[in-house]
């Protein structure tokens, strides 16, 4: 079996991209008429972003993401591009790494992103979006018992 990696962004969708609310919700990333977004569709668990297993969201998790768990659920704006996502999936396909690279062609800017994956002493891992990429910036050690 294995475990889960916990993904939690929050960021702006570019304007062209925000009618999208199918696969930006639900995670049909081939309802999209872009060939960025049908290539991201055909990996492996795509379509558990953004939803994915939320009930593996706990409240641990929360901290990791820094919110507060009564709203950690997926959120979308479509007005203003504001969206969130928080959940968990299998990453054995490296579906997370994927969705990193469809993140530079529909978001404007990221203020969160992170990833954990569920192991005892597993840290929280950052990253950023900068020069059209998300880049790794630190492993930052993750206690649950504190």
């Amino acid at each position: 079996m294995g475990e889960y990696t916990a993904l939690a962004i929050k960021g702006v969708v570019k304007a062209q991209f925000r009618k999208f609310t199918d696969a930006l919700i639900e995670g049909n990333w081939g309802s999209v008429p872009d060939p960025y977004f049908e290539a991201f569709s055909k990996v492996h668990r795509s379509n558990s972003i953004p939803r994915g297993f939320s009930y593996y969201f706990n409240s641990e998790l929360c901290v990791f993401a820094d919110v507060d768990c009564e709203q950690a659920d997926p959120f979308y704006d479509i007005e203003t591009g504001e969206y969130h996502i928080y959940c968990s999936l299998k990453n054995y396909d490296n579906t997370i790494q994927e969705f990193f690279k469809l993140i530079p062609h529909f978001m404007q800017e990221c203020s969160i992103i992170r990833t954990r994956y569920n192991g005892y002493d597993s840290p929280i891992c950052k990253y950023e979006l900068a020069d059209n990429e998300v880049r790794f910036i630190e492993a930052e050690p993750f206690d649950e018992w504190d």
